[in-house]
């Protein structure tokens, strides 16, 4: 064998050589991206886990949420019109809501007039969208001249205690001349309201930590529960099954049975 034919290559050539494979490993499949960088694909994960915890999330509060639809906005408002005339339907128009509350009479005394402060209230209503969706509130006010600063409140029922503890959210403060006064509008508390509309006597407290206002409700405060309680009830059985509730009871012994369908 000449010498000609022996291998003997270059440092060049073995370089250039080098070089060629190296691109063609590269132009071997020219249509498969690249690999992301590990930073990036990292944080494609943990966008992914963050939208599912928001997904489960979301999931818990729509179970939490005492929202329900199924019905038009009309179809609520007709079961709600059957429940008397003490119940008044007022339209919110800045935010979509109706709202299902007492009218302004349920506060009036024998005498036609409102009472002055120290006076608390403590009611329930209905909130509807404008898609049908509705869902239970209720409402605690105190007005007085001296702060309570609430943080819960206290109701008797027939002897049974229910507390209601509040959040520093929960509570709008308003002062008007020489007057005070503590809200809370507080969504849900369905079985609470259907509780006190089965009830005899019921107490109510508004209680801060150094002091507290304590009132029985009147048996015309106890029929709005009754009141509300039926309408809710009609409502979801108007829902599941296409038509009110064969009784619509709405507290007073003039009730008629919906007998004309």
């Amino acid at each position: 064998m000449t010498d000609c034919m022996k291998l003997d290559p270059s440092p060049k050539l073995l370089i250039l050589t080098v070089a060629v494979m190296v691109m063609l490993a590269g132009c071997k499949n020219p249509e498969t991206p690249p690999a992301p960088p590990r930073e990036e694909s990292a944080q494609q994960e943990e966008i992914a886990e963050l939208a599912s915890s928001a997904k489960e999330i979301s999931k818990l509060i729509n179970q939490m949420t005492p929202i329900k639809s199924g019905l038009t906005k009309n179809e609520v408002m007709d079961t709600a019109k059957k429940f008397g005339d003490k119940l008044t339907i007022q339209d919110d128009p800045g935010i979509g809501m109706t709202w299902i509350q007492p009218s302004a009479s349920l506060w009036e005394t024998t005498m036609g007039s409102v009472p002055k402060p120290p006076m608390c209230q403590f009611y329930p209503y209905i909130g509807v969208s404008s898609s049908g969706r509705y869902w239970s509130k209720l409402k605690a006010k105190y007005c007085g001249k001296r702060w309570l600063f609430v943080n819960n409140i206290l109701v008797m029922i027939d002897g049974d205690e229910e507390i209601i503890f509040l959040e520093k959210g929960d509570i709008d403060s308003e002062a008007s001349g020489s007057f005070v006064s503590e809200i809370a509008n507080l969504p849900g508390h369905t079985d609470l309201i259907h509780q006190v509309a089965k009830a005899k006597e019921v107490y109510v407290s508004m209680r801060g930590n150094h002091r507290r206002e304590t009132w029985k409700l009147e048996e015309k405060h106890l029929d709005l529960f009754r009141r509300i309680s039926n309408c809710l009830k009609s409502l979801d059985h108007r829902r599941e099954h296409g038509n009110d509730s064969p009784e619509t009871p709405t507290g007073e012994s003039t009730s008629q049975p919906s007998d004309e369908r």
